[in-house]
């Protein structure tokens, strides 16, 4: 009876233990673009700045959703049309429809860092390129760990 008790305890122990590792946050859970809140990472902001960068912040995410949506149906349709063992012309459209996807994002995503760029101070766009101009993944890192890829 002893036995099964203290199995029945260390087991209960290791599934609340393992539990706690999986309920991080990590970046796959969220958008890269997400990960980021310049406003709380960026040091020595003026009210301003804060409301220029969110303001930006938001019309960049605007302006990205749609992509990224239509992006995401091309990345599904391309694992159907290999289930389906479609013809390789069909998928290779869709990888170019995809790559072209990926191509306006890279592009928006330059614009928006630019963008931000021409708020801050020489020494806030210092510590902006170092700590989060690689889309997101450097704050993501500092907040997040390892888990950002």
């Amino acid at each position: 009876m002893k036995t099964l008790k203290l199995l029945l305890g260390v087991t209960l122990m290791y599934c609340l233990s393992f539990n706690n590792v999986y309920s991080q946050p990590s970046c796959e859970s969220k958008k890269e673009h997400k990960c980021c809140n310049l406003t709380q990472i960026i040091p020595n902001l003026t009210d301003e700045q804060k409301k220029k960068i969110e303001q930006t912040q938001v019309n960049y995410l605007k302006e990205i959703q749609p992509i990224e949506d239509q992006l995401h149906e091309k990345q599904v349709r391309l694992k159907s049309l290999r289930n389906a063992n479609a013809s390789e012309q069909e998928i290779n459209k869709t990888i170019d429809e995809i790559t072209s996807l990926e191509n306006q994002i890279m592009k928006k995503r330059e614009a928006y860092y630019k963008a931000i760029s021409l708020i801050l101070t020489d020494d806030q766009k210092v510590y902006f390129r170092k700590h989060c101009n690689d889309a997101g993944k450097a704050c993501c890192k500092k907040k997040m760990g390892k888990n950002c890829k």
